[in-house]
C-alpha cells in the first residue's frame, strides 16, 4: 500500500473526528461504560444454593454438622422440618432445592468410635452450573468438618491450604473484565 494513500485518509480521518466531535467521545467513552457496566453487572459467582437436610441422627455432632453448612455462604439450608427422604426428593423435583443432605443414624457414634461416617448428598443434576460449584464448596466443607468433628482423631495430619494469588476469593468479576474489554475495544 502506497505511504502517502495512508497518510491521506489519516487526515480524512482527522478531520472527521475534530468536525464531529460526538463521534469521538462515543469512541472514547462507551467502551470504558461497557467494561465498567458489563464488570459489575456480570456475576458468575454461585451462592445460597438451597439444601434440604435428613438428620437422622439428632447428635451434637450431626447438629454442627448442620451448623457449618449454615455458617457457609455457599448454602442455605431449608426445610428443616422434612421428616424423610421422600418430603426432599418433591422438592427437588419441584425445584424448591437443589440437594438433599442425608446425615446417618450412628453419625456421631461413627465419630466417637474413630470410624470415618458415611454422609450422602443427593443433588439434582440438571443444572451442570451450580452442580460443579456445589460440589467444590462441599469439599471444603468436608474437610472443615473434619478438622472441626475429629478433632485429634482426624486421620491425615497434613493440612492442604490453597490460597489464590491475585484474586482471593475467585469472584469472577475479576476474571470477565480483562476478556470483556478486548470484546468491547473489538466492538
Amino acid at each position: 500500500m502506497n505511504f502517502e494513500r495512508m497518510k491521506a485518509v489519516a487526515l480524512k480521518e482527522k478531520t472527521h473526528i475534530w468536525r464531529d466531535p460526538f463521534t469521538l467521545i462515543m469512541a472514547i467513552v462507551m467502551p470504558v461504560f461497557l467494561v465498567f457496566l458489563f464488570g459489575l453487572a456480570l456475576d458468575l459467582d454461585v451462592k445460597n444454593i438451597e439444601i434440604g437436610i435428613d438428620d437422622r441422627d439428632h447428635s451434637y455432632s450431626s447438629r454442627r454438622l448442620i451448623s457449618i453448612f449454615v455458617e457457609s455462604r455457599s448454602f442455605i439450608v431449608i426445610n428443616k422440618e422434612k421428616k424423610n427422604l421422600s418430603d426432599h426428593e418433591k422438592e427437588i423435583r419441584n425445584e424448591n432445592i437443589k440437594a438433599i443432605l442425608i446425615i446417618p443414624h450412628n453419625f456421631e457414634k461413627d465419630i466417637k468410635s474413630k470410624k470415618m461416617p458415611f454422609l450422602q448428598f443427593i443433588a439434582d443434576g440438571s443444572d451442570n452450573a451450580i452442580l460443579g460449584p456445589a460440589l467444590s464448596y462441599l469439599y471444603g466443607i468436608q474437610l472443615q468438618m473434619r478438622q472441626e468433628l475429629f478433632e485429634e482423631n482426624f486421620s491425615q495430619n497434613i493440612k492442604i491450604e490453597t490460597r489464590f494469588l491475585y484474586n482471593g476469593e475467585l469472584k469472577s468479576t475479576y476474571f470477565i473484565v480483562p476478556g470483556l474489554m478486548s470484546v468491547v475495544c473489538a466492538l
